[in-house]
This record gives structure tokens, sequence and C-alpha cells, in this order.
């Protein structure tokens, strides 16, 4: 990422150039308020000074640093070369935010490139018509019931005529709101049903979008004011006072109203005509600016025929449509087309408001991608130079809006000075390189060397301050130091030298001597023995089930989770897709992808992953916490991708018979056979599961996924067991 600003840059150079370059654009989506943007460059503040120094510089921004040498001056100096963000709260609608490179891929070809992306794109597309995935069973429900009217000869469109004359003043459930202005105007009519009529329809066009609310329930949407909608009432009717309400949406600028026509035609005659027209209301009198005015609106319209302005010839058009829409309905799914299947999904859109927004939703998504296919590129977020003069002032009291000195960019006056020119992030990145820097290469070396052992050389790898813990070895820190900068800071040869080191091939087995003389294995007189991390846990699951692709490169994944998780916490259903809204799972062998590829919505972090203490990644954090509880044991055991890897495990457990099979299961996962007493816990345990599902075939076919065998079943859950063990789960 640095080579081109740094072509014969040190390794060590282009991880902290790089990591610069890309920090301050590390969040989704985004905002005008200068609050949030001096926040997000504070966490920015944050990761690279706790990445590379080993320091918290974050309670600096209201004040001298309590504890370690570093004052609100030394704060706002750094701040500044990070104030560089042109962000103007538009957002990147589901992309990146400007500016960014467009760049080959890296890890992939251009055809494996595009495959990817075609592959979701296919994978989305395909979930518009599997609905019941988010909405549940309307989709079925719809289709029957559109089925039905066809069936019996009533056609979906409005099929009563609405009087005309002396009967026309009854219709006052015919409305339209004159003083409708802003984003929203809300029409509402109340009426009185003695029983719910047999046929009850409702006729709705309105400039520019509607929503409509049946007894305060969301009930479907007229999405386009060229298209007049149809909605069948009757289910949502009820006997005795009901209501319905329309939330008119007005786009247009120059002061126009919002306009609605709304038609309810019931079957118990009392409304019946004996013509084809429609009525709209006499109040109707849109407003335009002087010398704008459209033909026809000279006059506040009263009766309209089918078709008539302002919503132009729709109605034939809309009957054709459904009668293609009806004509596939017929059709068994397998035998749709594509663009059946299209049609399908369009007129249930516009039927139902949850599976209108769900389109868009969707939509959205496939928008971005289709413009890296269009490109064979995908985008790298980079600073931008535009804004590198900015002035920076220092924030009286951290208060974003109370300036006060403006400074320059520079390091903390602790670490000296940088060159006279060095006022940019290339400056800092080589400063934070220097060989000489006294922080950089122990800071790292002590995450890597906690990455391996569990606990870093300083046990608080977030903090080489004065708060911090002393370095348990802290020659053994300066000579690994020393050795990684002199090596050109070549990570593949300080991870092998750590690994073959005696110190990381001994026996985690403690005695109880040692036990008290070092419970935490401060003094390393025995391997570590810790959790793997919530990726690790994951991974290895899937490698040991056999499933684990192991493809390098790609767009992100989605393997499932509980579904409507992200629909808490993002504007979902807002016109504008400006950020990820809704989790629309994967397909295929993609969903068993690294973990190191799963897309992660920071304010919805994957929830497996969340269990097994991974951190939401709101701020940089260098050193999980380990925690041990049931819900961990819970999802082990539960979680749809651990389920899979048990299914997975249990085809691969061979054998002459079953205690052969559960020894070559154990031995998969643990690396060693299980002793006696092991096999023959999970010999009773084959048993009692044997007896379960012997009782039912429905609940093989439901743990499977699909047809089976007692045995097979009873055999998964043996494998369940085996990945659930904590010597499984544990680096030993």
């Amino acid at each position: 990422l640095a080579g081109d600003l740094m072509p014969n840059a040190t390794e060590g150079q282009k991880i902290a150039t790089g990591f610069l370059r890309n920090a301050m654009n590390t969040h989704e989506g985004g905002t005008i308020a200068e609050e949030y943007r001096v926040a997000r460059i504070a966490d920015q503040i944050d990761t690279v000074s706790t990445a590379f120094l080993g320091l918290t510089m974050k309670c600096a921004q209201c004040h001298d640093h309590k504890y370690d040498p570093i004052s609100m001056r030394d704060y706002y100096r750094f701040f500044a070369f990070f104030n560089t963000t042109s962000e103007r709260g538009t957002g990147a609608k589901n992309g990146n935010t400007k500016p960014f490179l467009e760049i080959d891929p890296l890890l992939q070809d251009n055809q494996e490139f595009r495959a990817a992306i075609e592959g979701r794109i296919a994978a989305l597309e395909g979930l518009k018509e599997r609905s019941e995935l988010f909405i549940g069973d309307a989709r079925v429900r719809w289709e029957r019931e559109t089925l039905a009217k066809a069936g019996s000869g009533k056609a979906t469109g409005p099929v009563f005529p609405v009087p005309q004359g002396d009967k026309a003043k009854d219709l006052s459930w015919i409305w339209a709101n004159p003083r409708g202005t802003g984003e929203f105007a809300w029409f509402r009519k109340s009426f009185h049903l003695k029983a719910v009529p047999e046929t009850a329809q409702l006729f709705v066009s309105c400039d520019n979008e509607a929503e409509i609310f049946i007894n305060g329930k969301a009930f479907g949407n007229a999405p386009d004011w060229r298209e007049p909608s149809v909605f069948d009432l009757r289910p949502f009717l009820i006997p005795g006072e009901n209501l319905i309400a329309v939330a008119a949406k007005d786009w247009v600028k120059g002061g126009s109203k919002a306009a609605l026509v709304a038609l309810m035609a019931f079957s118990d005659g009392t409304y019946i005509g004996t013509d084809d027209s429609w009525v709209v209301s006499d109040k109707l009198r849109p407003r335009w600016n002087r010398g704008d005015r459209p033909k026809g609106f000279t006059k506040a319209a009263v009766v309209a025929k089918h078709g008539a302005g302002p919503w132009g010839n729709t109605f034939d058009r809309l009957k054709a449509n459904e009668s293609a829409a009806i004509a596939a309905l017929r059709k068994p799914t397998s035998q749709r087309s594509a663009e059946e299947r299209a049609r399908l999904v369009a007129a249930f859109a516009k039927a139902n408001s949850d599976m209108d927004k769900l389109v868009k939703s969707i939509d959205g998504e496939i928008g971005v991608l289709r413009k890296s296919l269009e490109t064979g590129k995908t985008t790298v977020m980079v600073m931008d130079s535009a804004a590198a003069n900015r002035k920076t002032p220092m924030l009286v009291r951290g208060q974003y809006d109370q300036h006060g000195e403006i400074v320059q960019p520079g390091i903390p006056a602790v670490f000296g000075s940088l060159p006279a020119d060095g006022t940019n992030r290339l400056a800092l990145a080589n400063w934070l390189t220097e060989p000489t820097h006294p922080l950089t290469a122990r800071v790292v070396v002590n995450r890597y060397w906690q990455m391996l052992f569990g606990t870093g050389l300083v046990k608080t790898t977030e903090d080489f301050g004065s708060q911090g813990e002393w370095p348990s070895h802290p020659e053994l820190l300066d000579w690994l130091a020393s050795e990684f900068v002199s090596s050109g800071w070549d990570l593949r040869r300080l991870l092998k030298t750590m690994l073959l080191s005696r110190t990381y091939q001994q026996s985690s087995d403690v005695s109880a001597s040692l036990t008290a003389r070092d419970p935490y294995n401060r003094l390393l007189a025995r391997a570590p023995r810790y959790r793997l991390s919530a990726e690790s846990i994951r991974d290895s699951a899937l490698a040991i089930g056999g499933l684990l692709n192991r493809t390098l490169g790609g767009p992100s994944v989605y393997p499932p989770q509980p579904a409507g998780l992200w629909k808490e916490v993002s504007h979902f259903g807002h016109p504008t897709i400006f950020t990820a809204q809704h989790f629309y799972p994967d397909r295929g062998h993609q969903v068993y992808r690294r973990s190191l590829y799963t897309f992660w919505k920071r304010t919805s972090p994957p929830p497996v992953m969340t269990a097994f203490d991974a951190p939401n990644r709101e701020t940089c954090t260098v050193r999980r916490m380990r925690t041990n509880t049931p819900l961990q044991a819970l999802a082990l055991m539960n979680a749809p991708q651990f389920v899979e890897a048990s299914r997975g495990l249990a085809k691969r457990m061979s054998g002459a018979d079953t205690s052969a099979k559960i020894r070559n299961g154990f031995r998969r996962a643990t690396g060693r056979p299980p002793s006696a007493d092991e096999l023959k816990i999970f010999r009773a345990a084959y048993e009692r599961q044997l007896h379960y599902f012997q009782a039912s075939p429905a609940r093989i076919t439901a743990y499977l996924n699909r047809p089976g065998t007692a045995q097979s079943a009873a055999l998964t859950s043996v494998a369940s067991l085996i990945l659930n063990l904590d010597e499984t789960i544990t680096r030993e």
C-alpha cells in the first residue's frame, strides 16, 4: 500500500505507512457533525498510538495526560496528522468513502475476482425470491389470495365502477389534503362496517409515493406516481370501526402540495354505479410556481376517466402487468423464467411494504457490487491530499466547537521532533520505523509474543507507559526487537524464531509446586495454555469438519447469523442506502471462508464472535480479554456453522465400528486418541442419542437438515460433543 510513496521502503515502513494512510477511513457511513468527525479522529489517534507506541493518548484531548509525559498540545499536534478527512456526511452508499484508489485485486486474478462478485450478486438476487427468510409466509399468502381471486373470475385490479351525479355526494371516503407540505402529508379515514364484505379494494395514486396503514398496521405502499396501486383490504378489515391512514410523500420542489387520490370499493352494492369512471376529490388543487403550470391543471379536477392526468394512461399497463403476473403464478416455481420470477418479486413488493423495503435494500448492495464488476477493480480508502493544509486548533476542554490555539503537526515532545520538513504522514511513518525508535519494534514484537504465548512479555500490551506492567524478560524483549529491526522488519523470521524456541515447544503440563510458585506462567517454565481466539475456534471447527474454504482474497462473505439482527441498529427501509441495512447470508461454499473474510458491521458484530470475546472494533484493541461462559458452550453446540461442522466431522469419522469412528473423530479434533474412560463416555452418549433418534424419524431430518439414519444422527451428536471439548478449543 505504501509502494507509490516509498518504492524502496523496508517492510516495516510499508506496514507503518499503509496503516497510517488508511487509519482515518476505517468507519462505515458518515455524518455531517463536526463532533462525530473529531471523535473518529480521536479513535484513529488511539489506534496508531496504541499499535505503534504502546500508549493511549485519548485522554489528552481534554487535559494533559495524568500518568505519561504527553501534554494536551502534544495530542493536538498528533491530531493534525489525521485531520485530513473530506467526508461530507452523505455516507458511502454501502461502499468505501472517497477519496480512494481503484486497484487490481491483490490476491486474486481478474477472473476469480469477477466470479466472486457475480456469485454474491446471484446470491442476493436469489434472496429476493426467498423472502420467507425475512418476512415469513407473507408471499405465500399473497400468491394464494391472488390466484384465488383470479381463479374465481375476479380481476386483481379495481372492479367496481363509482357512482356519479347525485350519488357522488356520498363519496366522503375519497379524500385529499390541500394543506400537505414538507416530506409527508397524512390522510386518514375512519369508517364503520357491520360485517367484513366479500370484496374490499383500495385504489391509490399519489404524487409522489404513499405508504398505507390499516388499523395501525403497515399494509403496503404505492411506490410510483406513474403507476396506480390496488390493494385487497378484506384480510385486514374488522367488523366495527376501521381506520385507514396514508402517508403521502412529496419530494417535488417549488412549493407543490402533496396530492393523493384514494378510492375504496365494497361489494355490498352501496357504491356501485353505471360507468367506469373514477372520482377525484374536488378538494384537490395542485399549486405550482408562476409560469410553471402544467397543462390540464388550470382548474380543480372533479371526475377523471381511466388514465386521465396527472397519472397518465397507466391503468391498462397495470392490468397487462397483473395478467402476466397471474400467468407466472399459475406455473410451478421450477418452470418460471428469470423474467417471470422478477415480475412476481416486483408485484409482491408493490403489494407488501416490508418486501418493498427488502428489495430496495438488496438492490442497493447489488448496485455497489456492479460498480466493482464494471471496473474489474477494488477500492482502497486513502487520505485526502486536498485537505492536507486544513488548520488544526486545540479544542478547549476537548469541546469540538470551542477552538483555541492553532498547532502544527508533530510528535509528542518527549520523543524529540521530526525534521523541519516532516509534517505529513510519510514523515510520521519514517519516524515510527527509525531503528533508533524506542518503542515501535518492541510494541510489535510484544504483540506477536502475545499471539503465540497468550500473554506478552509486557502483559499490558496496550500500555507501555508508567501505568503498564514492567516486562517479565526485558533483555529478551530488547533482543527480539533489535533482531526484528536488523532483519528488515521480517515478520516471518520473527515468528519462526519464536516458534522454534524450546520455550514455545515445552509441555503445558504443570505441577502443584510450579503452580504455587508461578500461577500465571510469567517465568515461562511451561508452555502456555489458553483458549483460542473467536476466529480460530470457528475456523478450526470448520477445518476439523472438512468444510473450511481456504481460498485467498476476494470480497467479504456473509456466513449465517440470526435474521433481522442488523435491522435493530440500522435505518432499514430508508430511501437512501447509505450503509449496510440488513444481513443477507451467502450460500454454498462461500459461507465456509475463513473468519478473516467475514463482513463486519461494527454496530452489530457477529454474535458468535462476540460470544468468544472478539472486540466490536469500534476502537483499537490489542489485548483481548478471555472468558469462559455457558453461552460459549451453547454456541458451540447450536450455532448453525458449528452444527454443520459436526455433520462434516461425523462424515469423516471412518472406522470398522462405532468405537473406531469415535477414536478417529477424537483424534482429528485433539491430535491424540481418547483414553478408555473417555471412549466409554462417548459410547454411552452415542447409545443415548441413538435411542432418541430411533424414536422419531422427524428428529433425524430436523437435526441433519436432510433425511438420514438414526446412526448418522447419533454420530453427529457425538461429533458435536467432541468439538465442544475444552481440549478442542484450547491451545495446549
